[in-house]
């Protein structure tokens, strides 16, 4: 069993949760190490000056400044005083003074070859260093290799006297500022897990913030219909920007709610006012029909106009109910309907008058619906019409009704030919015809399915349709136990 879902760990690798939490968690490391390396060589700045200037303070018996706040503690002091007791004084190239001097180098055989080595080293070094003490003379300070270490030296000159050194091994400050580094390093690790914390619950929280807004919006364009378009939506951003973004979207709301309307009120119009001259026109065509010679080509001109009339009428009809569904203005007129019993009719008067296809059924006893009789006997009269027209030679039609599930499931499947996948997914598109519509061998103006999709809508219902691979299609519609309240 696969655990991960592979589409989801990519969604969220993409997704600006994600992206915001690496970018904290990247920006975090990077400022721990730059504060490490920064802390780290400030501290070791701090010990060298704190130690260079203790060093000449107590060969000219001189009170030490006062240091850093972070440097004046016990554990300090007592290793300044430790280092400083040791360090090697050198007055001449030849006369070394410590009190540890069995304790040298092990690079040098006695104190005067040190001496020598390390004035040796200090005459060729150049880039003296100096210390800002007030001092009689100067002091410098300098880090030398004398032998094979590393010393800290430090200078002083004054006049007519002569230089005296001062050298501590560089490598007791470094262990010294390594100790201090431990430390702050195990202080660090502990309290990493709770700056990790924090950066979780920073990034949730500005996401969350950041990303609210916008992910009601997306919600609301969603489920946005045409009948919800005067809902606005109601959120509130903390950040200006989204507030704005908002209330962009609410007056694009407001427009394509004005654009629909008067859309669907031009349509309903348009259609409505049409409908009154097409009657007049169908009226004096029959008259004409009937007044022309039987059998004359007159009378079978006047035929063919008054069959095209009467199809503008039922293209009129059926684009003044599609807008009335539009605008949500299509009232409907609710009641318990024997479901059964309307489609045995159906079924029954199909038998009586189709005699080239055959209709079968299997439709359960007892189903009840609560809707709208008149648009649901035009449902089943297109959806049947349908399945009629777009079978082939010799073919069948089969309805069927059953409850499954709390549900009720109505099924009109037909015989058909060369039914393509492209056509499945647009045949409830409005004016959608098959090649053989287009070509007027099959009667039709693309409204049928469209029609039937939004009066299925209104009575909460679902209609589908699926072919298989015996070209045989079946229209579905699902009636959710809501519509059937």
């Amino acid at each position: 069993m696969n655990i991960f879902n592979k589409h989801l760990v990519y969604k969220f690798l993409g997704s600006f949760r994600f992206v915001l939490f690496f970018q904290l968690m990247l920006g975090l490391i990077v400022i721990a190490f730059l504060n490490r390396w920064m802390s780290q060589n400030m501290v070791w700045g701090l010990v060298f000056d704190k130690v260079k200037i203790e060093l000449i303070s107590k060969e000219l018996n001189l009170q030490a400044p006062r240091q850093e706040k972070n440097l004046e503690n016990d554990y300090t002091e007592f290793f300044v005083r430790e280092l400083i007791s040791k360090a090697k004084k050198c007055n001449s190239p030849s006369a070394f003074q410590a009190n540890d001097a069995d304790r040298l180098s092990k690079d040098f055989a006695n104190a005067s070859e040190f001496c020598t080595a390390l004035y040796k080293s200090a005459d060729q070094y150049k880039d003296w260093k100096l210390i800002k003490l007030k001092v009689p003379g100067k002091a410098f300070s300098a880090l030398l290799n004398v032998g094979k270490q590393e010393w800290m030296v430090v200078k002083h000159s004054a006049p007519g006297v002569q230089d005296v050194f001062l050298a501590v091994p560089s490598q007791s400050l470094d262990d010294y500022v390594t100790i201090i580094w431990d430390i702050r390093d195990k202080v660090v690790s502990s309290i990493l897990p709770v700056v990790f914390i924090c950066v979780v619950i920073l990034s949730v929280f500005m996401s969350y913030s950041l990303i609210r807004p916008l992910e009601i919006l997306r919600d609301r364009l969603i489920t946005l219909e045409s009948k919800d378009l005067a809902v606005p939506i109601k959120t509130k951003s903390n950040f200006t920007e989204f507030q704005d973004f908002v209330d962009v979207f609410n007056e694009l709301r407001q427009r394509l709610e004005t654009s629909f309307l008067q859309a669907s009120r031009f349509s309903a119009d348009a259609s409505h006012e049409l409908r009154t001259p097409l009657t007049i026109l169908r009226g004096y065509t029959e008259r004409a029909i009937t007044d022309a010679e039987e059998g004359s080509i007159q009378q079978i001109r006047l035929s063919q106009m008054s069959d095209e009339i009467e199809r503008l009428i039922q293209i009129t009809d059926k684009l003044l109910l599609l807008s009335r569904a539009d605008s949500g203005s299509l009232s409907l007129s609710l009641k318990q309907v024997h479901l059964s019993d309307m489609l045995n009719e159906l079924v029954l008067d199909a038998n009586i008058y189709q005699e080239k296809i055959k209709v079968t059924s299997e439709i359960e006893n007892g189903l009840l619906w609560y809707c709208d009789e008149q648009l649901i006997r035009q449902l089943f009269n297109n959806l049947y019409t349908n399945a009629v027209n777009y079978n082939k030679a010799e073919g069948w039609v089969h309805v069927s009704a059953e409850s499954q599930n709390e549900q009720v499931l109505v099924k009109f499947a037909n015989s058909s030919e060369n039914v393509s996948v492209e056509s499945m997914s647009k045949l409830f598109e409005r004016f959608y015809r098959g090649a053989e519509s287009h070509e007027r061998l099959i009667d039709g103006f693309g409204l049928g399915l469209s029609l039937c999709q939004e009066i299925a809508r209104l009575h909460l219902a679902q209609l589908s349709i699926e072919a298989n691979e015996d070209s045989e299609v079946t229209v579905t519609m699902v009636l959710s136990p809501q519509a059937l309240a």
